[in-house]
């Protein structure tokens, strides 16, 4: 249970603070912008995905995923400004997250109900 907590924790870290920073500072200008869009609209969902399935897999931890998207507000508050279209993303990726949570608690619980 703390295993996928800390494994979560530090791919949030990674992947919505420390490398969208890495790639403001390296590049700058319209290059990092580009980047940065393609953290929005790929690395973050399969993060957010990623994230659903570790807190669904043991016992169900729902909270992570909200993290994830509280973290992606954040970083992006701090990286790039305030925006709505952020919380919208937000809103999605939590909701990704969860609905991988909760197919994995579902698939676990019905593969547990099938082996006894």
């Amino acid at each position: 249970m703390k295993k996928n907590i800390i494994i979560s924790a530090v791919l949030s870290v990674i992947t919505l603070i420390l490398l969208p920073m890495a790639v403001v500072f390296l590049l700058g200008g319209l290059d990092a912008l580009g980047i940065l869009l393609l953290f929005l609209f790929f690395l973050t969902p399969i993060v957010a995905s990623v994230i659903g399935i570790l807190s669904g897999s043991n016992k169900v931890q729902w909270y992570l995923p909200m993290i994830n998207a509280a973290m992606f507000l954040i970083a992006e508050r701090v990286i790039i400004g305030f925006d709505i279209s952020y919380v919208i993303a937000a809103a999605i990726y939590a909701g990704l997250g969860l609905a991988a949570a909760y197919i994995t608690a579902s698939v676990k619980k019905k593969k547990a109900a099938t082996e006894d």
